[in-house]
């Protein structure tokens, strides 16, 4: 479907590379280190807060692939022509994947914007 389309490839390929190298910033903020940190090195707040991160992280990454299986098997009723291919699955899993592994530092980070 997107090799018949090559401005939306290109599209695509730009939005993967920005997602990508936002990621990366992600894992070199202080966010990172604290939710990767070891618990001793944690006071007892800190611990909680990530806890709760992880676990918000983990309803993240389930919402994302319930949306995306659902959202494929909708595309695929209303538009005949949409096939699921691999490259279409992989482009979702990579999006997911990086996106799941920046969750647990990108949550504190918008804790405490808010606060």
């Amino acid at each position: 479907m997107i090799s018949e389309h090559p401005a939306l490839q290109l599209a695509v390929g730009f939005a993967a590379l920005i997602g990508f190298s936002t990621s990366i910033l992600v894992f070199l903020c202080s966010y990172s280190f604290l939710a990767n940190a070891p618990v001793r090195d944690l006071d007892e707040r800190e611990v909680q807060g990530r806890n709760a991160a992880y676990l918000h992280a983990y309803a993240y990454a389930v919402a994302v692939i319930l949306i995306g299986l659902i959202g494929s098997d909708r595309l695929g009723r209303v538009y005949g022509d949409f096939k699921l291919t691999h490259s279409v699955v992989a482009d979702f899993l990579n999006v997911a994947f990086f996106s799941c592994l920046i969750m647990p530092a990108t949550i504190p980070a918008w804790r405490d914007q808010e606060g």
